[in-house]
């Protein structure tokens, strides 16, 4: 017995230890503004282990010599540039054991604490720079109380340590640097630049110091504070806080107002790569293997994570407004192994970040990353039964729009994106090179958007409800453009969510799947219904909608080319679209339209059409009334089904009978019902209703139940031939 009780015990043991055995981990510490706290995840796996509530508007954070304490200033201010908030009073101190805030060092009264540093050589003494009364403060960490203070140029923002702790450098934007005596508070010298500073480190080996400037970047001789040399022409506007990497191979920058991280050759001193992070990124901390940055985003709800040997982006989810940043090792608990769950919809933009249309790039991407984030932090975007995790990539196009199709090419190669959003209106979807990839529509300007259709502000309620919670979200009003793309993503989501139908299914192969194109009236009830028929018996739809992103009310308002024109251009998207959202088999997609769409899926099988649009190759078309009598001589390409009412007075019979004819050789079948109007399969309509067209020619539309039933009988036999 006791032999078994000994045997047990020994199991329980191995059992408690593997339980609980702890490896070294790096950890990430994020200071996340917007939400005034302090995160700290995992830097492999982004796993979130624990975090605490701080000061109002946090900015910085450094981590003690020994690793058991962080120190966090409560600025209580926005940003540098933009002083909103009240200034704070306060460093908060975290205990790295629990993540949780212990208790708090002020430093006045309202005085705006912001850079913080563990003075070289003296692990007691903590530096703070107090900005409304430009001050350095030094805290002795053994008493938690202040031991000196001393003045400082006024501007001053942040700070850095000779590595033997002797001297400050002091960085003050427009008034550029001061060296200053560490103990005594004495400037022994100083430097100014012709461009605000706003990031200050030293190379690796302490020869030289960084200053990241307005387009620039000085290299300054710490001794004589001449400068040494500039990389500059870097195509951005202001840098922040430049790092080297411990390597000694790149120099990595980020540009704030161009939402990008330079990738510098240190050795050579040319950009090789531009890396869109998010919105603002402020710091940059590196792994000591050089093998990953962790970059902050100051108005997005992530940290980029950037893989130095591909600059590959992958993300660690955070609260809304990244900031400072700091990596440490602790001893963490080891993870069970575990299966991320979570559905991800890759998405890409290509947008001008920098060159002649920086601004509006940016706007543009304000739009993209605030809709990202909200949609995000509610659940993600629903297609079909799950629920998907939105992910957009960026490149920038340098205002150039010749690198378009390499960038495309790049940013499929590095990413699995789904999807495409468009640059100014039309930019992709027009350049013949780009054809592989759904190009998402992007949104018209307009004279009026407060009548734009209600779904796109359905997560706000309104346009004004919009720009409330955009102004509150990054403490900047929604402009034109910001709004555009909202709207454009806005409409992404309500065509995935409304528009595309997916049969659940357990079938691996990809299946056979349709396009569905609207009448003259736009979208109607009478889409959805004949979507959820086709859904029914297997086959994945997606409604096309091709008046919403363009602002039509219906086609009477813009004339019949321009918007069966409409319907052309969006084929490749929605192909595209089906394919690689819908996971549709490329060549088994097939067309089905009503009226004018009717006529658009004619056009689209056209195989002599003088058309320059660009149309994927359909497997085969079903054109419900489609107008046939505006063909001549025309041929088609796959298989065409024709159903025609009898007694249809918009788009007659004859006509449809007359392109049989007049298309020979083309593979044509006709379905036509007995006492059946145009639009006799809308069965919200009433059996006959009488009708003006533009042109005063009198026309009726009604519904006959016979026909439609008989007509989806039709069509589901046709369709076999998918």
């Amino acid at each position: 017995m006791k032999k078994y009780k000994l045997i047990l015990l020994i199991l329980l043991s191995l059992i408690s230890a593997y339980a609980f055995s702890t490896t070294k981990t790096t950890v990430l510490a994020v200071v996340e503004e917007k939400a005034n706290r302090v995160d700290f995840y995992r830097a492999d796996t982004g796993d979130l282990l624990g975090g605490t509530e701080v000061g109002e508007l946090p900015h910085e954070i450094v981590i003690s010599n020994d690793r058991k304490l962080a120190f966090v200033s409560n600025f209580g201010i926005h940003d540098y540039d933009q002083t909103i908030g009240t200034p704070g009073n306060s460093i908060s101190v975290i205990d790295l054991e629990t993540f949780k805030e212990k208790y708090k060092l002020i430093t006045g009264d309202k005085n705006a604490p912001h850079g913080l540093k563990i003075r070289p050589e003296h692990s007691s003494e903590l530096y703070v720079n107090t900005e409304i009364d430009n001050q350095i403060i030094v805290f002795d960490l053994n008493t938690n109380q202040i031991k000196r203070r001393f003045p400082v140029v006024p501007g001053t923002h942040n700070f850095i340590f000779s590595p033997d702790g002797k001297w400050l450098w002091i960085m003050s934007g427009k008034n550029g640097v001061s060296k200053i005596h560490a103990e005594t508070g004495e400037i022994v010298g100083q430097y100014k630049s012709d461009t605000p500073i706003r990031g200050l480190s030293y190379t690796n080996n302490y020869q030289k110091l960084i200053l990241s400037g307005n387009n620039e970047i000085i290299f300054l001789d710490p001794t004589s504070l001449q400068v040494d040399h500039k990389i500059n022409h870097l195509n951005v506007d202001q840098i922040l806080y430049s790092v080297v990497t411990p390597d000694e191979k790149y120099i990595l920058s980020p540009a704030v107002w161009n939402n990008e991280v330079l990738v510098i050759d240190a050795q050579k001193e040319n950009v090789i790569k531009r890396i869109v992070t998010g919105v603002d990124p402020v710091n940059i901390s590196v792994s000591s293997d050089s093998q990953f940055a962790f970059v902050t985003n100051g108005r997005n709800s992530h940290v980029s994570k950037i893989n130095l040997h591909n600059f590959v982006i992958s993300e660690i989810d955070s609260r809304p407004g990244s900031n400072g940043i700091a990596l440490f090792s602790k001893e963490i608990e080891s993870p069970s192994k575990k299966i991320d769950t979570k559905n991800y919809l890759s998405i890409a933009a290509l947008v001008p970040l920098t060159g002649d249309d920086w601004k509006y790039g940016r706007n543009l991407m304000l739009g993209y990353e605030f809709f990202r984030d909200a949609v995000n932090q509610h659940g993600g975007i629903k297609i079909g039964n799950k629920f998907y995790h939105l992910n957009i990539s960026y490149s920038d196009t340098q205002s150039d729009m010749n690198h378009l199709p390499a960038l495309v090419k790049e940013i499929q190669d590095q990413y699995p994106v789904k999807a495409m959003l468009d640059y100014y209106s039309k930019s992709l979807r027009d350049n013949s090179e780009i054809k592989n990839i759904s190009i998402i529509p992007f949104f018209t300007k307009l004279n009026a958007y407060d009548q734009v259709d209600s779904f796109l502000f359905e997560d706000f309620g309104s346009l004004n409800e919009l720009q409330k919670a955009f102004s509150n979200s990054l403490d900047l009003n929604l402009t034109e453009e910001g709004l555009r793309s909202y709207l454009t993503m806005s409409f992404l989501k309500h065509s995935l969510s409304k528009n595309l139908y997916l049969p659940a299914t357990s079938n691996k192969r990809r299946s056979p799947g349709v396009i569905l194109l609207h009448t003259s009236s736009g979208v109607k009830e009478w889409d959805y219904d004949w979507a959820k028929q086709l859904k029914k018996r297997g086959y994945p739809v997606f409604i096309l909608d091709s008046f919403t992103p363009r602002g039509y009310v219906d086609r009477k308002t813009i004339g019949w080319d321009k918007a069966y024109y409409a319907q052309l251009e969006d084929l490749n998207y929605a192909y595209q679209l089906l394919i690689n959202i819908g996971e549709v088999d490329a060549n088994r997609v097939g067309l089905i339209g009503y009226s004018l769409g009717g006529y658009s899926v004619l056009k689209a099988m056209e195989r002599n059409s003088s058309s320059p649009i660009y149309c994927p190759p359909f497997k085969l078309a079903a054109s419900f009334y489609g107008h046939a009598h505006r063909f001549g001589q025309t041929n088609f390409a796959g298989k065409i089904a024709l159903f025609w009412g009898e007694d249809d007075d918009r788009a007659p019979l004859s006509g449809a009978l007359a392109l049989i004819k007049n298309a020979k050789g083309s593979d044509i079948r006709l379905f036509h019902y007995a006492h059946a109007k145009h639009g006799f399969d809308n069965s919200y309509l009433p059996e006959s209703v009488e009708l003006k067209d533009e042109d005063g020619n009198i026309y009726h539309l009604g519904y006959n139940a016979t026909a439609h039933y008989q007509s989806i009988n039709d069509l589901i036999s046709f369709l076999y031939q998918l």
